[in-house]
């Protein structure tokens, strides 16, 4: 009886095997297909929505910039706003239109071939900060070279949120964009009596992912807390850049940039999200083309990728100092400044040499310890 029941086993296993097909799906190149980029905010413009067609399925080359289409945005107050076309397909605002909170807007896109897109309408909801912001001490792991697991040193920077915000039809959504700056300073000797000191800073952002918050349309309360806004590292080569000889100065200067979104915006990222976090498991969402808010009323064949977001956004920034050996984690509320990637060098010279110290100037940025 045994045997009759495995040969059956068997037998229903090399028919399961044999009917097995590799299953090609279509794939539809999208190399037509319009892609719109956008953000409006609350902030005085003027604002650019940028235009491309999308490159062929797996293909290298950059997207083409869109040319000579008309953009016009409208509101909810039936004022409409030509777009100007400036190069590499970018469009502004014209100086006439200043957004205002409460108040939707729609994007009108009518490119040279025809084709007319249009945005669902988008309202700017009022800009919301965090209540508060911390930071834990802890180790990352990743992969390094041939595989080996490795720790990067530092802190998770976390963030309470909501914790005043009484129930309302729906909860508000945010999503966050940290940007870290990592500033130091080196010296390279000349000779007995003077040296070069070099102050360099590097901006980037910390989050591969979009940072949004949780939905919480269903819960009693709109308040989040311990929301992790980013990782970052305590040394240098955490953000991949390599220590020089002589570091004399280290300071990392994080700034935060909160973005307060409607349904259409976190509905988007969050699908994003889903699809650039896939790891390849049975259960992991199908990769596919993402739908954003705009559709082309002429013609429903006609493809168009990418969104149109409408968002309110606040600012603040903190430097952070932690260390390997310690657990502690400080960190200072500093005034907001943008900062770019850049380097200055000045001859300095040494103790003692008192007669010459006025032929040279110090050239540190005001900005650099951000007082």
């Amino acid at each position: 009886m045994i045997k009759k029941i495995v040969l059956i086993v068997l037998t229903g296993f090399i028919l399961l095997v044999s009917c097995t097909e590799i299953y090609k799906p279509t794939i539809d190149p999208g190399a037509n297909a319009l892609v719109v980029e956008g953000l409006i905010t609350n902030e005085n413009g003027p604002f650019t929505i940028r235009l491309t067609k999308a490159s062929l399925y797996n293909s290298v080359k950059t997207p083409t910039p869109v040319e000579g289409a008309k953009l016009t945005l409208s509101d909810n107050h039936n004022q409409h706003f030509t777009l100007t076309n400036n190069l590499n397909g970018r469009y502004t605002t014209p100086d006439g239109f200043n957004s205002k909170i409460g108040d939707s807007y729609t994007l009108h896109i009518k490119t040279s071939d025809g084709n007319i897109y249009e945005s669902k309408p988008q309202e700017l909801l009022p800009p919301l900060s965090y209540d508060s912001i911390y930071g834990l001490h802890t180790d990352n792991p990743y992969l390094g070279e041939n595989n080996q697991l490795k720790f990067n040193i530092g802190s998770n920077i976390l963030i309470d949120i909501f914790r005043t915000v009484t129930k309302t039809d729906s909860f508000p959504l945010c999503r966050f964009k940290p940007v870290i700056t990592v500033q130091y300073e080196y010296r390279e000797d000349i000779d007995t009596l003077s040296y070069w000191t070099n102050k360099c800073w590097r901006s980037m952002p910390l989050n591969v992912n979009e940072d949004i918050t949780e939905d919480k349309s269903h819960a009693s309360s709109a308040a989040i807390t311990g929301h992790l806004l980013c990782f970052t590292p305590v040394l240098m080569e955490g953000y991949g850049l390599p220590v020089p000889k002589d570091l004399v100065e280290l300071h990392y200067y994080l700034r935060i940039n909160q973005y307060t979104i409607n349904r259409d915006t976190y509905d988007f990222y969050t699908e994003a999200n889903k699809q650039l976090t896939t790891t390849g498991k049975i259960f992991d969402p199908i990769a596919s083309q993402l739908k954003g808010n705009l559709t082309c009323t002429n013609n429903s064949s006609e493809i168009v990728i990418g969104f149109f977001e409408v968002s309110s956004v606040s600012h603040s920034a903190i430097t952070i100092y932690q260390s390997i050996g310690s657990p502690g984690v400080n960190m200072f509320q500093v005034p907001y400044i943008d900062i770019s990637d850049g380097a200055i060098r000045y001859k300095k010279v040494k103790k003692g040499v008192t007669p010459e110290d006025k032929d040279y100037i110090d050239l540190t940025p005001s900005w650099w310890t951000h007082l």
